[in-house]
């Protein structure tokens, strides 16, 4: 499976046509795209798997430890996620034009008088040295909206259906943000744009990490 990396960069040039049918295509067919220059500061994201790796880490004992690490974790992921939802209300227009809908029509449907529900999910797949006797993460569909994932670098594991068969997706490179379209997404747009189903393969070469926004 060849996996549609979306420049944002080339949405403001001579490029701009064929990026937004990139993504429409890849949000009609797969419900999945990874999104490149996307502003946010990759920085910031490899501090964000670098503390989530070292909470969960086996040398964790320390309460005080602990503590320090959870407030400066909790302080990281709240820039993070800021930035996140920038880039997902960038996304939402992109995908409004793509439909022929109103520039904020996705972006309302999931705004509350405080703005939209966010919910971030950290996974830390551990290895698995004989993963052919565990089923690891069941497959099945996202119910949110847009969901954006920052995935392992190295180890891979999140898999999609093509042809009868499941297709490993490689790790992300270069700090790319990975994109989903949820169950809610798919009823938005007349199911248009598709809620991927997908699974985690358990892994012997690694623990896998990954850090999912909705």
């Amino acid at each position: 499976m060849e996996i549609t990396i979306i420049d944002l960069d080339e949405l403001h040039g001579e490029k701009r046509s064929k990026t937004m049918a990139l993504q429409n295509k890849a949000c009609e067919k797969w419900g999945f795209f990874q999104v490149d220059n996307h502003g946010i500061d990759k920085k910031l994201m490899e501090k964000v798997k670098e503390l989530v790796n070292t909470y969960y880490g086996e040398n964790l004992k320390e309460s005080f430890y602990e503590y320090e690490i959870v407030k400066s974790l909790n302080k990281t992921m709240d820039e993070y996620i800021s930035e996140l939802l920038k880039l997902a209300e960038k996304l939402s227009e992109l995908m409004c034009e793509n439909l022929g809908l109103e520039k904020n029509h996705i972006k309302e449907a999931f705004s509350r008088s405080k703005g939209p529900a966010v919910g971030t999910k950290v996974a830390k797949y551990p290895q698995c040295l004989n993963p052919k006797l565990v089923r690891g993460l069941r497959e099945h569909t996202d119910v949110g909206g847009i969901v954006l994932m920052l995935q392992d670098d190295q180890v891979p594991g999140l898999e999609f259906p093509k042809d009868g068969e499941w297709v490993l997706i490689p790790p992300s490179r270069n700090n790319t943000i990975s994109v989903k379209t949820g169950d809610q997404v798919e009823v938005l747009s007349n199911g248009r744009h598709k809620s991927v189903l997908h699974r985690v393969k358990a892994e012997k070469n690694g623990s896998r990490l990954s850090i999912a926004t909705f």
